[in-house]
């Protein structure tokens, strides 16, 4: 079996193992043969556990840069924060046209 996206993997695993138990259950209680979940392997390629690896760490990182946060603040105090409207602009214009390229 071929799953395109890293993003399902764990809910894949998790509906089997899920599916898995419920079905030993119902073997319990009617003394079916139980499911061995050794028997279907699921294989992630390296690739995949590495992306998954990355969105794990990127998923740790904070949006929020404290020493930059304090710079800023201090030179607000200060009164030599200057605000450049090209720059808040540009960098505007360039958010769009990445959404945009991404639809």
């Amino acid at each position: 079996m071929k799953i395109n996206g890293p993003d399902n993997i764990s809910k894949i695993l998790e509906t089997y193992h899920n599916q898995a138990k419920k079905i030993n259950k119902r073997a319990q209680t009617k003394q079916e043969k139980p499911v061995d979940e050794g028997k279907n392997l699921l294989e992630i390629s390296p690739q995949a556990k590495e992306l998954q690896r990355c969105r794990q760490e990127l998923a740790r990182l904070s949006d929020v840069r404290p020493e930059l946060v304090k710079a800023i603040q201090q030179q607000i105090k200060e009164g030599n924060f200057i605000i450049e409207a090209k720059k808040i602009a540009a960098g505007l214009i360039e958010e769009i046209n990445l959404q945009d390229k991404e639809k």
